[in-house]
Parts: C-alpha cells; sequence; structure tokens
C-alpha cells in the first residue's frame, strides 16, 4: 500500500440546491482503505449541522456517494458534477473483469487504487486524489430502514431503476441477431453475471474508448478470441494496426446501423416503464 494526499468535499441534499452547505477536508490515506470510513471520520469531527443535517446517531445506515471529481470541476463548481450520479458505474474485479453497476448499485464502499484502475483504463473521468461525496436526502441518515425504502422508490421513479429487469431469455434473443444460438446463450447468462443487463450498456461500454485492444476485451467481458472479434465488428469496429477502431468505411458504418437499428427495436419491446 502506499499512501498519498487526497482531497475532500463533502455535501448534503437535505440543504436547498441555492444554498448548500459543504465540508472540505484533506487526508493521507492509503490507496487500499476504505474510503467510507475516512469520510466518516471527518463528518464525526464535524459538526453535522453545518450541512444542514440532524444529529448522525448510526453512521453504520449512512449512505454516502462516492464520486471521482470530473476533471473539468473544482471545489468552486463541484455542484455541477453529474457524470456519475450514484458513483462510477464499472467496477474492475479481481478477476480483470468488469461489472456493471447501474443506479444504487454504485453506491458502494469504494477504494482509491479501485478508482485509479477505472482511470488508467479509460473508463471514468476522474481528478485524481479529488473525491466528492455526497449525502442523500432521506436514505437512511437518521430514518433506518424506512428511510431507505423511501428514497430508493423516489430514485426509482426519477432514474427508471424500478424498471423490471429483462430476463436472460429475452436478451438471448437480442444476442442471437448477432451470435449463433448456442453462443447468445451462453453469452447473455455470463452478461447477466456481469451486471449486464440491457444491450445499449455494451455500446456506451466499447464507446467508452476510441479504440480498443483485442485482449483487453477478451479479460473484461469475460470472451474468448471468436466472441470478441464478433462483438467488435457487429459494432462496427475494425481492426487498425493493434487496435479495434470505428472507423468510416461502408461495413463499419453499416454495422454500426444495424446495431443501433436492433437496439432500439428491442428497446422499444422490453423496456417499457
Amino acid at each position: 500500500m502506499s499512501e498519498r494526499k487526497v482531497n475532500f468535499i463533502i455535501w448534503s441534499m437535505y440543504e436547498p440546491e441555492h444554498s448548500r452547505k459543504h465540508i472540505k477536508a484533506t487526508r493521507i490515506i492509503d490507496d487500499e482503505i476504505s474510503i467510507r470510513n475516512v469520510v466518516i471520520g471527518i463528518l464525526k469531527e464535524q459538526n453535522t449541522l453545518k450541512l444542514g443535517m440532524h444529529e448522525i446517531t448510526n453512521y453504520d445506515e449512512l449512505p454516502l456517494i462516492i464520486k471521482p471529481m470530473n476533471k473539468k470541476l473544482s471545489f468552486d463548481n463541484f455542484y455541477d458534477d453529474d457524470s456519475y450520479t450514484f458513483g462510477p458505474k464499472y467496477l474492475i474485479k479481481e478477476d480483470g473483469s468488469v461489472m456493471f453497476l447501474r443506479g444504487l448499485e454504485s453506491i458502494r464502499d469504494w477504494k482509491l487504487d479501485q478508482l485509479d484502475e477505472l482511470y488508467d483504463s479509460g473508463y471514468i473521468d476522474y481528478k485524481q486524489n479529488h473525491i466528492i461525496v455526497v449525502i442523500p436526502e432521506g436514505l437512511g441518515a437518521t430514518g433506518g430502514l424506512d428511510s431507505i425504502i423511501e428514497m430508493t422508490s423516489t430514485l426509482a421513479s426519477v432514474v427508471g431503476i424500478g424498471r423490471a429487469v429483462i430476463s436472460a431469455p429475452t436478451f438471448i434473443k437480442y444476442v442471437y441477431r448477432f451470435f449463433s444460438e448456442r453462443q447468445a446463450r451462453r453469452l447473455a447468462k455470463q452478461w447477466a453475471n456481469q451486471g449486464i443487463r440491457y444491450p445499449f450498456e455494451l455500446r456506451e461500454f466499447l464507446d467508452l474508448k476510441a479504440g480498443w485492444k483485442l485482449n483487453e476485451i477478451k479479460t473484461r467481458l469475460k470472451l474468448n478470441e471468436q466472441y470478441s472479434v464478433k462483438l467488435l465488428m457487429a459494432l462496427g469496429f475494425e481492426p487498425v494496426s493493434d487496435e479495434w477502431k470505428l472507423t468510416h468505411s461502408k461495413n463499419s458504418i453499416r454495422s454500426r446501423k444495424r446495431w443501433i437499428a436492433n437496439e432500439r427495436y428491442w428497446n422499444k419491446k422490453n423496456m417499457n416503464t
């Protein structure tokens, strides 16, 4: 483990947007230490009334949205950060594969080395060593389980978390357009274990970077070489030197249009709220 200086800014949704108060703090912490525990330590040292909150009696139930600060922001305009509503959308697991996080799933106990790995891989925009922490209004700060349920329901209505999870057989029908039925069944089940439930999530993930090494796709999505190539080609990527990139060739444009057309058709049939 290595230590470094990290700047935190903590604010609460309890305050009206035009007058939100916040706490700034700097700590020397290890890469592998719990960011949540560091923030709770800061809150215990400070008077939470500064954040427009009641006194916190149970820190174990306090939900914290931990967000890496966008490079374009500073501690003077951090309220403008909407890049990760509940935190990063991806988590790199120990085996190198990527876990896709949706909505409240991003509210977790992050560590600096996890954020660094996401940044180094090109999956998040991050002003390193600058962390924004948000205490969401009504989500367990003092009200316990009832508050969590109420807040979850509210957030679900806003961001669509409450939408029924798409079943594996339904996803199989989509993936089958690009793979054989046997391959589609295997991939749909595997991707579901990685938190991939919608076709657009695959496209959004691959669109994070201008170019991909084939081995990275194989590791992140747990695919063999054949499946990796098929997926990249289905999304319009083509080999350029030692990477796969979107090009302006007819095949690339046609493949991307086909994927998006199928994606829209699938969304229309399966994602009605």
